[in-house]
């Protein structure tokens, strides 16, 4: 068996339909083994025409190079592609773009695909199912990444698991009005998704933290986030209807202060404040990206935690965490001391990438801001990676906004485990995009407690 990696893109019609169908499709070539989430981007090259939708998948095969791609335009026939004009409209696109670690260059089968190296749309979902995929030199995929910063990808599904895509965090975190937008306040309502459940069976915190921002940044539009406290009441079931309540606490031509309240059946599940600003940045800071190794020397948290015992829930095969419990730092000076570090590093996938959407935007760095102080508590009492580590619920996130503007697609994510004491853990956290801007910075306080 040979492990490949296809592209699928599509953008005429039912875009999402030509994608999901092509994916039951591919069952016929092969062992279907990862599909990525799938990616909005503008045209390549050609004429005038719609954004595609691309996605990538990991199928094991017995077939040959050949044989593979001539099974693949079958397939695309099947879905009404037909070819014409180069880079022209498409309802189905399948590309080989590896095939195991070979390199094939013969008249209409070139693997590595051309262009692999030098396109976003196929990088960031390929590296999001493959991250230690490399060329047939051994020149790790994601050094390309850097590159390619400047063209410009959105994220529209979650993770695809069970034969379908999950809900992506844009999805999990919009909220509908209940009344009109006033000066001192709104509510509006939304659903806490399945999709984003965590290892305890309860909705991932930085989800309803995510829903109280963007609350915050719907009720005083025009501003972005700069700084923001949450804390938790109650866990959030999964499913359940959500109303957010917010007031303008204050209110001036440069800042504003939005503080909300957040109910669940009847119940109040947490509250908060936001500050928000006219500038697209907050405080700055000087400190710079650590060195550290790469995406291809880690492994998914979905796949180390079963090795202890814990379910990784839906929340963590929705979105990717790459870590190294051995080397917690991920700092490439410590492999040949093979010393543990009180520092915790990790890498985690964009779960959005919204440069123009200032609250979803600060929703994806609540996501590693709430869920890394896990590992560093851990690592801090050093029971990182041994069996029956307790849960560690976040009771209060801490956060501030640096830059809001990032079109990074993964970021590089620290966390010290500050203190422990009385069942409390308390832990630092900061987040950079993988061009060096500091994102988000903050701290979690956690309560321990037996699954």
């Amino acid at each position: 068996m040979t492990t490949t990696a296809i592209g699928l893109g599509s953008n005429v019609g039912d875009r999402f339909g030509h994608l999901a169908a092509a994916v039951v499709d591919l069952a016929d070539v092969g062992n279907v083994t990862a599909v990525s989430p799938i990616f909005e981007t503008a045209p390549v090259g050609g004429p005038d025409q719609g954004p595609f939708l691309n996605a990538v998948a990991i199928v094991d095969t017995s077939f040959g190079a050949r044989e593979l791609l001539d099974r693949l335009l079958a397939i695309e026939r099947r879905h009404g592609r037909r070819r014409g004009e180069r880079w022209g409209p498409r309802t189905l696109d399948l590309d080989l773009l590896l095939f195991g670690d070979e390199e094939i260059d013969r008249p209409g089968l070139v693997v590595p695909h051309r262009g692999l190296t030098e396109r976003r749309f196929v990088l960031e979902p390929l590296l999001a199912v493959w991250p230690s995929a490399a060329l047939a030199d051994g020149r790790p995929l994601e050094t390309f990444l850097d590159a390619v910063a400047d063209q410009t990808v959105r994220p529209v599904t979650g993770s695809y698991h069970a034969g379908r895509w999950m809900d992506p965090l844009a999805a999990a975190t919009t909220l509908e009005p209940v009344t009109s937008r006033s000066p001192d306040g709104a509510a509006y309502a939304g659903t806490l998704s399945a999709d984003w459940a965590n290892t305890l069976g309860a909705v991932f915190g930085g989800i309803p933290v995510s829903l109280g921002v963007r609350a915050a940044t719907a009720t005083v539009p025009g501003m972005h986030p700069v700084a923001m406290a949450h804390g938790f009441l109650h866990r959030g079931a999964p499913g359940a209807d959500v109303q957010v309540d917010t007031i303008v606490e204050r209110r001036t031509r440069r800042d504003a202060s939005v503080s909300y309240t957040m109910r669940s059946d009847g119940v109040m599940i947490g509250s908060g404040r936001v500050r928000l600003g006219t500038g697209r940045s907050g405080p700055n800071a000087a400190r710079g990206l650590p060195s550290t190794i790469g995406l291809s020397g880690c492994r998914s948290l979905d796949e180390l935690l079963p090795t202890v015992g814990i379910s990784p829930g839906p929340a963590i095969r929705n979105w990717k965490v790459l870590e190294r419990w051995d080397l917690a730092s991920l700092d490439p000076a410590e492999i040949d001391r093979r010393r543990r570090d009180p520092v915790f590093r990790a890498w985690v996938q964009a779960a959005a990438i919204a440069p123009d959407d200032p609250g979803l935007a600060a929703a994806a760095c609540l996501l590693p801001l709430d869920a890394l102080g896990w590992p560093a508590v851990h690592l801090l009492l050093g029971g990182l990676g041994r069996p029956g580590m307790p849960a560690t619920p976040t009771i209060e996130l801490f956060a501030v906004f640096h830059d809001l503007a990032s079109t990074a697609g993964w970021y590089l994510v620290e966390a010290v485990g500050q203190a422990t004491r009385d069942g409390h853990a308390g832990a630092a956290i900061t987040v950079w995009g993988r061009d060096g801007r500091l994102l988000a910075s903050g701290s979690s306080t956690m309560v321990t407690v037996e699954r």
